[in-house]
């Protein structure tokens, strides 16, 4: 007995002093793993807006994408937040980074299928890819999870659903989901049916091969596939479920407003750091004085005269509400 007692306790006192070495091995470890700070660059698409925050224009970033400033989309449309997570991550708030269960179904399914069917990435791991992108392999796949562990260490939970849904690509060299809402369906994402949502929340798993624009009823059956999920999961009812099914995919691109050009040009010189510029004119009118520019510019011509600008003032304040530098920009 007493042999046994003495072995018992040797092992008990080497696998307890195993099992701390290795959990502290693991931690200095994953703080050692480099993640980059901030996690994306300050590089989004300069933004210039009316008086009333309405769009007067949007330039591309300096990589040529539609990214909208990280302040313009301070908080997720609860459909589109419900229909990502329930199409990416179901499990998000409740694992630390990784999901283990679903990365042991992957491994199976992918060892039946022998191909890589399925990586199990939570979109903790996504945003880790996501902002350093690296050839899809198993060694880059261990990286990316040890960067994901760090990041749930760092970041709260809102914060990184928040850093991925607002980089995430969604198609051709739209990223974010605000230019996608605005490019896609001409909105803004607070007004997305739950049929958009669903669409927009099935971009980003590949956004190479499904757009609106490309595979376009591979891109039906998949949101069809989420909005059966949501329904299930008890977010939408049976009535918008049946409504959602029938909704039409868009099949062309909306294209930002172009207003103002002369002055927008002016103020992204002038403050190039700066994304969002607020002015004092007012988008109806700007169009107004635009067209009424266009259509006079035709009738002057025949006199020789081919330039006309014109600015419109308020005559209480003196604020500038439409500013035309020529006929034709």
């Amino acid at each position: 007995i007493k042999p046994f007692y003495q072995l018992k306790k040797w092992w008990l006192s080497n696998t307890a002093r195993f099992i701390t070495l290795t959990i502290t091995a693991s931690i200095i470890g994953i703080l050692l793993v480099p993640i980059k700070k901030p996690i994306f660059s300050d590089d989004y698409s300069k933004v210039i807006l009316d008086q009333n925050n309405e769009i007067l224009r949007v330039y591309l970033n300096e990589q040529e994408q539609w990214v909208f400033p990280m302040e313009y989309q301070k908080e997720i449309p609860y459909k589109l937040k419900k229909a990502i997570l329930s199409f990416e991550d179901r499990f998000f708030y409740y694992h630390f980074g990784i999901n283990p269960v679903s990365m042991i179904n992957a491994w199976r399914m992918n060892r039946r299928e022998k191909r890589i069917v399925s990586g199990a990435s939570t979109i903790t791991m996504q945003l880790a890819r996501l902002s350093e992108p690296k050839k899809r392999n198993y060694k880059n796949k261990i990286f990316e999870m040890a960067q994901a562990l760090k990041i749930e260490l760092l970041y709260s939970k809102e914060d990184i659903l928040k850093l991925y849904i607002t980089h995430a690509p969604f198609g051709s060299n739209i990223q974010g989901y605000y230019a996608a809402s605005f490019i896609y369906f001409n909105k803004q994402p607070i007004n997305l049916t739950w049929a958009e949502a669903a669409l927009l929340a099935i971009l980003p798993n590949s956004p190479s091969q499904v757009t609106p624009i490309l595979n376009h009823d591979k891109l039906i059956t998949k949101r069809n596939k989420l909005l059966v999920r949501l329904f299930e999961q008890g977010y939408i009812t049976k009535n918008e479920y049946k409504l959602g099914l029938t909704e039409e995919v868009p099949n062309k691109l909306y294209k930002f407003p172009i207003l103002a050009p002369h002055l927008s040009d002016q103020i992204r010189l002038s403050h190039p750091k700066k994304n969002i510029h607020k002015t004092t004119l007012i988008k109806r009118i700007q169009q107004d004085i635009e067209q009424i520019i266009k259509t006079e510019s035709i009738k002057v011509s025949s006199y020789g005269v081919h330039n006309i600008s014109a600015i419109v003032a308020d005559t209480v304040t003196g604020e500038l509400v439409a500013y035309v530098g020529s006929n034709d920009y």
